[in-house]
């Protein structure tokens, strides 16, 4: 297609139409929506859902390989393609593998909605992309602001791969999601301009507010020590993932200054402010970001424990010495080539990136800054026989030795002597509590652990925030449901239930196919009548609806609602437990929202 193009020998269209013509497959849509399928099967590795390297590569041209995802993007966006799409969801869906719908949101140009996305302005852009500011209206009176990352899509089937790595971001993105410290991702598709990734707003960068912060390194050490906890609990939640960042630096860590948890109205989508109403304590809580980690345009989730990463990623500042050797012990006409040798790159990367980025939050600099390329790669990789932290970065950290040491014990030149990121940890502890010994300070709170009235940590199962208070907020509840005193006290969450009539809002017109039900067993049984109450009123306006997709977030074993017996997707949730905790409810959260996307893609 692209050869053609360029060429100009025949339009696109008649040479499209004159080959559908000759081949059969064309003529029964379902057949050519297996073979569709089974190609998006092969793409993907089976037990991850990541992009297997037979089929699809960074640069398939020069490795002499078919632009697969190139040509599949041209296919299922043609409009004489367009009946069969349906068909290829569907049979994804049947799969049951989140990678197919991965695949098929950033192929199909149809399945990305931009519509809702209003005021776009452009914030910042680089080689791969632009970043757009952007308002997306839940109701009348409220907006939620997001920000929009644009990355040009593929022109020419002999360029780079685009989605290959649009894909491998989605991917560590997707797979983190709703996790604490690490960038929140909303949505994503393509559309004929490029590939979209839409991410929660924040206020700033670690690094600007680094630079802004005032005083010197002891002044504020209490703060930046409970900042790098941060950062070490987000770098333990991406390895257990088996994600490697691969570009851990300040520019590409968020921050937002939220009001305290306990505090009336807190919420993690609204507008952010360090104002409240409630008096400050003598602890350095309030002056305490909640950090997240973006940018995972280097980042790549590994398919196994003992693979290597054979790609040179990151920014040079604080690339691992391993990852600086990778071209030249990689290359097989190199003297420094040994075939006995694995070579490549893994989460001990990360550990040294760490180092260089401990260095920089507490003395507001790169570690090394003040070198020139060939005398950072010696230092680094040990070849000028000094030391990694000299006397001058030494002094820069104040002369606190716990921290030069803990420093030290991150950037160890050998990969195999790198700590991973729990012994990281528990070391940083140690270090952080000698390090403000006799001072009379401790180490500031975690923002992310909420508080009560006193000031005490809690669990937050029985917060207004948790996902307890919020399932139980859901809905129209019926008003002859018998509660206990715990369960009556209910946040303000309204929640627009489309198919009981509320349609004034725009909120409602969105979601005009969405209805949430919450009714009590005994509603259901018949024990206070099927006439009464929230069921009374919904019983008639839900056996109108042809629904296609249900979750049902009742116990294994519970009969069949009326309205559930001719759905074709029904999502029940495994609870392990009658009491159905929250922290369950979390871990079920990611297959959920999976499930709504595929009933929004599905339906159109």
């Amino acid at each position: 297609v692209g050869d053609l193009s360029c060429a100009g020998i025949v339009h696109q269209n008649v040479f499209y139409f004159e080959g559908r013509q000759q081949r059969r497959i064309y003529e029964d849509v379902e057949l050519h929506s297996l073979i569709l399928t089974l190609i998006l099967s092969l793409l993907m590795t089976p037990k991850h859902g990541l992009l297997d390297s037979r089929y699809c590569d960074q640069y398939p041209i020069m490795r002499f390989q078919r632009n697969i995802p190139f040509l599949l993007s041209v296919h299922l966006n043609h409009g004489a393609n367009k009946a069969v799409l349906p068909w290829v969801f569907q049979q994804v869906e049947n799969i049951g593998w989140i990678g197919g719908l991965r695949l098929l949101k950033l192929l199909c140009e149809s399945a990305m909605h931009r519509w809702m996305y209003t005021n776009m302005r452009i914030i910042g852009g680089g080689q791969f992309g632009t970043v757009f500011q952007s308002m997306v209206q839940l109701s009348d009176q409220s907006n939620l602001q997001v920000a929009i990352k644009q990355i040009p899509k593929q022109t020419n089937i002999k360029d780079r791969c685009v989605f290959f790595d649009v894909f491998s971001e989605i991917v560590c993105m997707d797979s983190v999601r709703f996790e604490d410290h690490v960038c929140h991702i909303y949505d994503y598709g393509v559309d004929e301009s490029g590939y979209w990734i839409v991410l929660k707003w924040y206020n700033s960068t670690l690094k600007k507010w680094r630079d802004s912060l005032a005083g010197s390194m002891n002044d504020n050490l209490p703060v930046l020590l409970a900042v790098f906890k941060q950062i070490l609990k987000a770098i333990r939640i991406l390895h257990k993932k088996d994600i490697v960042h691969y570009d851990l630096k300040c520019d590409n860590i968020m921050i937002e200054l939220n009001k305290p948890h306990g505090a009336p109205g807190a919420s993690e989508d609204a507008p952010h402010s360090t104002e409240h109403e409630e008096p400050k304590s003598s602890s350095h809580d309030e002056l305490v970001p909640r950090i997240a980690l973006v940018d995972f345009g280097e980042s790549r989730r590994f398919g196994a424990s003992d693979e290597l990463d054979l790609r040179n990623r990151g920014t040079e500042l604080v690339k691992a010495p391993e990852m600086l050797d990778l071209d030249w012990v990689g290359r097989k006409d190199s003297k420094a080539f040994d075939r006995r040798k694995r070579v490549g790159t893994n989460k001990s990367a990360d550990m040294w990136s760490v180092g260089c980025l401990f260095f920089e939050l507490f003395t507001g600099r790169f570690l090394f800054q003040d070198y020139d390329f060939a005398s950072h790669w010696a230092c680094t990789t040990g070849k000028d026989g000094g030391d990694v932290l000299n006397e001058v970065n030494e002094r820069r950290l104040g002369g606190k030795g716990p921290l030069v040491e803990f420093l030290r014990y991150l950037l160890a030149p050998s990969p195999e002597r790198r700590p991973n990121i729990e012994a990281a940890l528990k070391k940083f502890d140690a270090a952080a509590a000698e390090a403000l010994r006799g001072t009379g300070r401790e180490v500031a709170s975690d923002p992310c652990t909420p508080r009560d009235s006193l000031g005490h940590r809690n669990s937050g199962f029985s917060t207004p925030d948790s996902p307890r208070s919020v399932a139980q907020s859901i809905g129209g509840s019926s008003a002859g449901a018998a509660r206990s005193g715990k369960d009556s006290v209910r946040p303000d969450r309204p929640l627009v239930c489309a198919a009981a009539g509320y349609e004034e809002s725009y909120f409602a017109q969105v979601l005009s196919n969405l209805c949430v039900l919450e009714v009590s067993d005994e509603e259901l049984s018949g024990v206070d009548g099927l006439g009464s109450g929230a069921w009374g009123a919904l019983k008639s306006r839900l056996g109108q609806h042809a629904w296609s997709h249900v979750i049902d977030f009742r116990l294994q074993g519970a009969g069949q609602l009326p309205f559930q017996l001719d759905v074709p997707h029904v999502m029940r949730l495994p609870w392990s437990s009658t009491s159905r905790g929250a922290e369950e409810f979390v871990y079920f959260l990611p297959a959920i929202f999976d499930f709504l996307r595929h009933a929004a893609i599905l339906r159109g």
